[in-house]
């Protein structure tokens, strides 16, 4: 989950299994000045990561614009150019892993390279450069035994951001990555309608989406390695029903974990646009008191679904029913079901007893149930 850079963190009936980047990115915004460095901005998100147990992704990107002397690509104080002198941003990386030591401050897990690098208002460098980027942080970021650097991640169409991922990991991007990520966007904000996470567009249905950025990382050299998709929703207002907000976010992530995504970031709880209007945010499912939406209690609901548990990968049937099968241990199966395109009865199989719904109901069940866009877990029993 990103928070958003002035929510509060999620109560505890929104359990969240990590925290990415905020809004501002790292850099830019914690390197003001050569030399000088505003640490409590990213202080908090750290220290709520390390005080709930769970690890924090720090995504660089943003070159300050005191490291540039052609200041063409700046927006104020931050600029979509490399540096001029590498050693600034060897220097940047170095401050970092030194500040975020567990002692002066608690580890970060995750540093993703760089922020869509594949798109002009985030990188107007070349591969090369982002690669030399990565091979002089990669050493830095390993004298601490805790952290891992990921590849910059990449959004937008399938087709152009995966030939992108592959010509950066052929440039030798591969060598300094411990994992890769990608986004899990659907479609451009203003697309009407927007598509649901099973829709095929340019962008690729989730399932397919994940599984070409999988295809490439295991055969450009990163076999074996974790992939995240590390920032993802329905983007700037682009579903507004809460119900359907509810069921395509649900979608999203219990796709994602049956294609053997291990983990997916919602951006965001809260304002992704601070300052903006409701219209101007991502994906937001909190409410302005800081208690979730039907969107964000259906994402502790989904939660408590899958973590832990094993998923298989889900089954579309012809009338566009979606089951995915779950166990745990201890003899649990469960079954996720929907229906993509009608409210529909559904013949439940006779070993499950119980179901749960998006908003945590919990029901005894015999026979046929009910089933329409937003997902229930059938269950065997309690888990």
């Amino acid at each position: 989950m990103t928070i958003g850079d002035a929510a509060s963190y999620p109560p505890t009936n929104v359990p969240i299994g990590a925290i990415g980047h905020p809004t501002r990115l790292a850099w830019g915004n914690i390197e003001l000045s050569k030399g000088v460095y505003q640490w409590s901005f990213y202080d908090t998100f750290v220290g709520r990561a390390f005080n709930h147990g769970v690890p924090f992704m720090m995504t660089f990107g943003s070159t300050p614009s005191w490291a540039l002397a052609n200041q063409s690509s700046c927006m104020g104080t931050i600029c979509t150019d490399p540096p001029d002198n590498i050693q600034d941003w060897i220097d940047f990386v170095t401050a970092v892993v030194s500040h975020y030591n567990g002692v002066q401050a608690p580890h970060i897990k995750y540093y993703e390279l760089w922020d869509e690098a594949n798109q002009s208002t985030f990188w107007t460098g070349s591969q090369a450069q982002l690669v030399s980027l990565a091979q002089v942080a990669y050493p830095i970021i390993h004298q601490d035994a805790s952290s891992l650097l990921l590849t910059p991640s990449v959004t937008g169409n399938l087709s152009v951001a995966n030939i992108w991922m592959q010509g950066y990991l052929q440039a030798g991007g591969n060598k300094y990555a411990d994992g890769g990520t990608f986004h899990g966007y659907l479609s451009p904000n203003g697309t009407s309608p927007y598509p649901f996470p099973e829709d095929n567009t340019s962008y690729g249905d989730i399932v397919t989406r994940a599984n070409t950025f999988r295809a490439t990382f295991d055969s450009n050299g990163l076999a074996g390695k974790s992939m995240l998709d590390s920032e993802g929703s329905w983007g700037q207002a682009n579903i507004t029903d809460p119900d359907q907000q509810a069921a395509w976010l649900a979608r999203w992530y219990i796709l994602q974990a049956g294609a053997g995504v291990p983990a997916a970031y919602w951006f965001s709880w809260g304002d992704s646009n601070p300052g903006g209007t409701p219209s101007q945010q991502w994906g937001e499912i909190a409410n302005p008191d800081g208690t979730p939406n039907l969107a964000g209690v259906a994402y502790g609901q989904v939660y408590d679904w899958l973590v832990g548990a094993t998923i298989s990968p889900c089954i579309r049937a012809a009338d566009d029913t979606w089951t995915c099968a779950l166990s745990r241990s201890g003899g649990y199966q469960g079954q996720i079901v929907w229906n993509h395109s009608a409210t529909q009865s559904f013949q439940s199989p006779t070993q499950f007893k119980r179901s749960r719904d998006l908003a945590g109901n919990i029901a005894t069940i015999s026979g046929a149930v009910s089933i329409g866009s937003k997902p229930i877990l059938l269950e065997t029993g309690a888990p």
